[in-house]
């Protein structure tokens, strides 16, 4: 009897959020358009700040009368968003297929916020195939303190590597800021078959 499976991996991800800012990612794809009002359905008095092409975007709110400023906003797999709430939500359920075959996140020189495309936790280089070159990390936790945490990577072979913290680990789910000299693709093939 011949084997029969799907090549398509469904599935979901809880994301909490924390009383003010958290830097989130939309680790899977939805096949409806991604938008932020299928992906934070029924969570009220939140804002939406993303971070594009050097800009933020106009703040996108979720008002429990009037609903959201702007429905049709996307959260894709690799872009980051800072999501504003002024109570702890337990969680934020992403449900989609996870992005496989050759995935490319275009990044532009200065400052990006970003995410793995391929809902996967480990170190940026090593495990995401993040491209190995000049850059400046930054992650953000929300009850830290200090909020922010900064990895500055050099691939010079005899000066380069990580500094003091090493490599930074991102989380599924987990958006971060980047700062880059020049544009760089990040790219990857992958297979939940073949990791």
């Amino acid at each position: 009897m011949a084997q029969v499976y799907s090549v398509n991996a469904v599935g979901y991800v809880n994301t909490p959020l924390k009383v003010g800012y958290n830097l989130v990612a939309n680790p899977l794809d939805n096949k409806a358009g991604n938008k932020v009002s299928d992906l934070f359905k029924g969570v009220f008095n939140i804002s939406i700040n993303k971070f594009k092409n050097g800009v933020y975007e106009d703040p996108n709110s979720n008002d429990p009368e009037f609903g959201w400023g702007n429905p049709d906003q996307t959260l894709v797999p690799g872009e980051g968003a800072f999501v504003q709430t002024a109570t702890a939500v337990p969680a934020v359920t992403f449900v989609g297929e996870v992005v496989q075959g050759d995935t490319k996140n275009s990044l532009k020189a200065g400052y990006n916020m970003a995410s793995s495309i391929v809902p996967q936790t480990g170190k940026l280089i090593t495990d995401l195939k993040f491209p190995s070159v000049a850059m400046t990390v930054y992650t953000y936790a929300p009850d830290a303190s200090p909020q922010y945490a900064t990895y500055a990577y050099d691939p010079d072979p005899e000066l380069g590597g990580w500094g003091e913290l090493g490599e930074p680990v991102i989380a599924v789910g987990q958006a971060f800021w980047v700062q880059l000299t020049a544009a760089v693709d990040w790219t990857r093939t992958f297979s939940v078959n073949t990791p």
